[in-house]
């Protein structure tokens, strides 16, 4: 599998992915948490920002980070991405696609049937999970299936995800997990941009997660708290500094083997 479908002949990965130094694997408290969710491990020289909308506060929310950078070969009418979690906010689904991606868009709580959105977005009324299951029943059931078990639906088993966008509500801690523990699958992804919810207490739970899918070869490009009000809190070891329950990051893929090519 070629991780650039792949680069136009280059495998250098981004700047500072060499030097970068691994987290450690045992979580000491929140600073540690801290100093990895709010700074970025690499810098990807070719970076931009899509989607999201202004709140009244002027954060703008739901922007999702993508390295454009040439290893990573996201080209117009060659690039696919999965985007799990919609609501109301289509903002990135429509710009990737306006890039030249092929969008599939996925949510089960919004009650939308499957339907192609535009000639570039398709939606289905589905959620991505651990594993295949049906919740509820009548008007309230919701469908879920892992991500093996939809690229396989999709026709997608043996292609490259250019992009994978996960904003699915503090579900994703268990999400991730279950990708860390399918890495072959996991490989088969360029980047993931995602919100994470640690919330005020499941902290040493992310860093875990953090810490396998850097030694699964993936690290963050983009970090950032996401500097609402309302999700802002006081530790008492970190007096006067404001702690945020959401962050936005994104990862890349910046280790892969030849025997993945």
């Amino acid at each position: 599998m070629d991780l650039s479908r792949r680069a136009s002949g280059t495998k250098e990965a981004l700047p500072g992915a060499s030097r970068r130094k691994k987290p450690h694997f045992y979580y000491n408290g929140l600073q540690q948490f801290l100093d990895y969710a709010e700074n970025p491990r690499v810098r990807c020289p070719e970076m931009r920002y899509l989607g999201g909308h202004r709140r009244d506060s002027g954060e703008n929310d739901g922007k999702k980070a993508v390295c454009f950078a040439p290893l990573y070969n996201i080209t117009p009418g060659n690039c696919l991405v999965y985007s799990f979690g919609i609501s109301i906010d289509w903002s990135f689904d429509d710009a990737i696609a306006g890039y030249g991606c092929k969008v599939f868009s996925f949510d089960p709580t919004i009650k939308l049937p499957d339907h192609k959105r535009s000639d570039g977005v398709h939606f289905y009324n589905l959620g991505i999970g651990a594993e295949n299951q049906t919740v509820g029943s009548g008007k309230n059931k919701v469908r879920f299936m892992s991500l093996s078990g939809i690229m396989d639906m999709l026709g997608h088993t043996h292609e490259i995800i250019d992009y994978v966008k996960l904003d699915i509500e503090s579900m994703e801690a268990g999400l991730i997990q279950a990708l860390t523990d399918d890495p072959q699958r996991l490989l088969q992804i360029k980047q993931l941009g995602m919100e994470i919810h640690p919330n005020k207490y499941f902290h040493e739970d992310f860093y875990n997660l953090f810490v396998s899918l850097e030694y699964l070869g993936f690290t963050t490009f983009d970090t950032r708290p996401v500097l609402v009000q309302e999700l802002l809190f006081e530790h008492p070891d970190f007096p006067g500094h404001n702690i945020s329950t959401c962050y936005e990051m994104a990862f890349a893929q910046v280790e892969y083997s030849s025997s993945s090519a």
